[in-house]
C-alpha cells in the first residue's frame, strides 16, 4: 500500500526526506471466510474476517545527506462481505471457478517502524474502506473437502489517514473448504 507518511518526492539539500517506498511489499495475511448460500445455487455470500499487514520499506537522506532508511508495518483488521459466483465448468463438478466482489471495510489495530522513516506508530488513522474483486479456482477432493486457490484485489476508496494514500492491496490465498453434511 502507498502510505502517505512516507515521501515519495526526492529530497531537497535544504528539507529534511526521511525515506522513499518501494512500490510494493509482500506481507503476511490470515482470513477466515463463512460463506451463506442463496435461493440461486451458483450465488453466496462470502464473509470473510483478515489480519492484514500493510505498509512498505523506504529509504532516502536526512536533510544533511546522511542515509536514512526503514520499514513501516501497519496491522489491520479487516472486513469484507463479498458476493461469490460459482462456476462448474466440468460435468462431474470436481473442479470450479469462483468470482467474488464487494466492499471491505478495515481498522488498524497495530504498528511497528523498523529504522527512520517518515511516519511513526504514535497517529491514529480513522478506518479504511473499499472495493474488492477477485477470482479462484476449486478443487473437490471428497463431497466435503474442497482445495481453494485465489486472488483479491482490494481497491482503497477511503484513505485511512487522510492523505492522498489508498490501499492497494493484493492477496493470494491458499485454503480448504469444509462442508457440514
Amino acid at each position: 500500500m502507498d502510505y502517505s507518511g512516507i515521501y515519495f518526492a526526492p529530497c531537497l539539500p535544504e528539507e529534511p526526506c526521511h525515506g522513499i517506498p518501494h512500490d510494493w511489499a509482500v506481507s503476511p495475511l490470515v482470513s477466515a471466510d463463512v460463506s451463506l448460500a442463496t435461493a440461486v445455487e451458483e450465488l453466496s455470500f462470502r464473509f470473510g474476517l483478515t489480519w492484514a499487514v500493510k505498509g512498505g520499506a523506504g529509504s532516502g537522506s536526512q536533510a544533511d545527506r546522511t542515509p536514512s532508511s526503514g520499514k513501516l508495518r501497519l496491522h489491520f483488521l479487516q472486513f469484507s462481505p463479498l458476493l461469490n459466483v460459482n462456476l462448474r465448468p466440468d460435468r462431474q463438478g470436481r473442479y470450479g471457478v469462483s468470482l467474488l466482489i464487494g466492499p471491505w471495510a478495515a481498522l488498524r489495530v497495530g504498528c511497528s517502524v523498523a529504522g527512520a522513516v517518515g511516519a511513526g506508530c504514535s497517529t491514529q488513522e480513522g478506518p479504511e474502506a473499499g472495493v474488492a474483486v477477485g477470482g479462484g479456482v476449486h478443487y473437490t477432493v471428497a463431497s466435503n473437502l474442497t482445495i481453494t486457490a485465489e486472488s483479491i484485489y482490494h481497491w482503497g476508496l477511503v484513505s485511512h489517514d487522510g492523505g492522498p494514500g489508498r490501499t492497494r492491496l493484493v492477496a493470494v490465498q491458499v485454503g480448504a473448504t469444509i462442508r457440514r453434511r
